[in-house]
């Protein structure tokens, strides 16, 4: 993943493999929290998307939290109804700014 400034906020060029394919109406999401013990009403989003299987898939994402102040990235699997709320998380880490 790199992260870039961009004239929306911050743009997030993320390549994903071996992610499991999800159930019907499941997808990822990504989001940004400042510290890896922040509650997650605490997280911002920086997007979703939906992952196949087989090989690895791009994606690029935007989100409005500086990667600066908000250094943890995770990826969690979402299902429907969750209002907003992360759901399990897969990934954690963080990413680079370009």
């Amino acid at each position: 993943m790199v992260v870039h400034r961009s004239l929306n906020g911050w743009t997030i060029d993320a390549a994903f493999s071996h992610l499991r394919p999800l159930a019907a109406g499941q997808y990822y999401e990504c989001w940004y929290l400042k510290s890896a013990s922040d509650p997650p009403s605490d997280a911002i989003t920086a997007g979703s998307f939906l992952y196949g299987g087989g090989g690895t898939r791009s994606f690029i994402m935007t989100s409005a939290a500086d990667p600066r102040l908000y250094k943890i990235m995770e990826i969690t699997i979402q299902h429907p109804g969750d209002s907003g709320r992360p759901g399990q998380v897969i990934l954690r880490g963080s990413a680079p700014l370009a």
